[in-house]
């Protein structure tokens, strides 16, 4: 039982000693919180090429060919049409699914 004090105790003054640099113990450790990413959804009938080169895969020259297509063709009917989009594969479209509306 005297050890348990002991041992309590000799904790209690490790842990409320002032910082120490090195190897030696530090007297608190503050929690960090993480911080959480939101990406709003992508409008694939209106957005511009900035706005399209947040998604996964999509550069500038993708993003000029979605709006060319979409120029072209009117509007998107259904995200999946993004596959009609010359170099935009199953890969980018899988990537980014749940990114995309209408």
């Amino acid at each position: 039982m005297l050890k348990l004090l002991m041992a309590a105790i000799a904790t209690s003054l490790l842990l409320t000693s002032p910082n120490i640099q090195g190897n030696e113990l530090v007297r608190s450790v503050k929690p960090v919180k993480a911080e959480r990413v939101v990406i709003n959804p992508v409008n694939i009938n209106l957005a511009n090429a900035q706005q399209l080169t947040v998604l996964k895969g999509v550069g500038d020259k993708k993003a000029q060919a979605i709006i060319s297509y979409r120029e072209q063709h009117g509007n998107f009917n259904s995200i999946d049409e993004l596959l009609n989009v010359k170099g935009v594969g199953e890969k980018i479209l899988l990537d980014n699914k749940e990114l995309l509306s209408l």
